[in-house]
């Protein structure tokens, strides 16, 4: 994530989008967990706590779960 307001170095602002970018170990932002979820997982940041939400123009942005509800994901093996 990158933009929007930053409280310790952090990105906590709602609404943020998701960019994709190289990975960088270093970067604490870039850390993500699976929750599970009803019928799949969701996508939660391990620093700011929010979750991935696709927006209406299929972007995909951070939000709390008291704002917006996670997008669920489904894994599926590659063979």
């Amino acid at each position: 994530m990158r933009g929007g307001k930053l409280t310790l170095n952090t990105p906590l602002q709602p609404g943020i989008e998701l960019t994709a970018q190289t990975c960088d170990t270093a970067n604490t932002v870039q850390r993500w967990e699976l929750e599970p979820s009803a019928g799949g997982y969701r996508l939660v940041n391990a620093i700011t706590r929010m979750a991935a939400h696709v927006t209406d123009d299929g972007r995909l942005a951070q939000y709390p779960p008291d704002q917006r509800l996670a997008a669920v994901w489904h894994l599926t093996p590659v063979h």
